[in-house]
């Protein structure tokens, strides 16, 4: 069974011309003989525009699915001021030194889809999660929706979805929807709505997979 959400409360080498047999040397030329350099294997730049268009196009082509994040915004939340994270539609890589707020990434994507402060190892309680000195911090994700039969309810939201959850230092929070052109949705009970939206996704936040130790 797979656990509930919480409840409310990631040579460029010039290469040496090859020695001859061995000879009478060749009569002297207009001026020294250029070495030619050897070719850099493996890098689009050195394969002309053609192929740097190719793999844009290539890249632009990659298909969006239901649920893909194409937007995480942080404010106030653990180390981040105000952050905007805009990852890629393949493989991202987030690198940074220590403390520098890599793992804040991955809580504020668990926490804006429901988890809490213990889902990430990040405390015990969510107020935890407010940045040092502030009164509330907020967490805005946008995924996309499409128009299709794996959408979630694409006639109210349209072809893409966001969540904004926050959190106050004193306790409190709360959850707000944002249909595709970033107008509120009002909701009588958001946290049904995340939950239904999460299922229709097949998004799991609370998972047996540790991403941080």
């Amino acid at each position: 069974m797979s656990p509930r959400l919480p409840s409310a409360e990631e040579e460029d080498e010039d290469r040496e011309p090859k020695k001859g047999r061995s000879g009478p040397e060749p009569e002297p030329g207009p001026g020294p003989p250029i070495r030619k350099k050897a070719k850099r294997k493996g890098r689009l730049e050195d394969k002309g525009p053609e192929a740097m268009q190719s793999s844009a196009s290539l890249a632009a082509e990659w298909p969006l699915e239901p649920g893909m994040i194409l937007h995480v915004r942080m404010r106030n939340f653990m180390c981040h001021q105000d952050y905007t994270f805009d990852p890629n539609q393949r493989l991202t890589f987030l690198c940074g030194s220590n403390g520098s707020g890599k793992s804040a990434v991955l809580s504020a994507v668990i926490f804006a889809l429901g988890g809490s402060a213990r889902t990430t190892n990040r405390g015990s309680s969510n107020r935890q999660l407010v940045r040092s000195g502030q009164r509330e911090a907020s967490v805005e994700i946008k995924m996309h929706n499409g128009d299709g039969e794996d959408s979630f309810k694409p006639e109210l939201y349209g072809k893409a979805v966001s969540v904004v959850r926050t959190v106050k230092a004193q306790g409190g929070g709360g959850y707000r929807f944002m249909d595709e052109r970033g107008r509120t949705v009002k909701l009588s009970k958001p946290r049904e709505e995340l939950e239904k939206m999460l299922s229709t996704f097949k998004i799991q936040v609370v998972t047996w997979l540790a991403i941080m130790g």
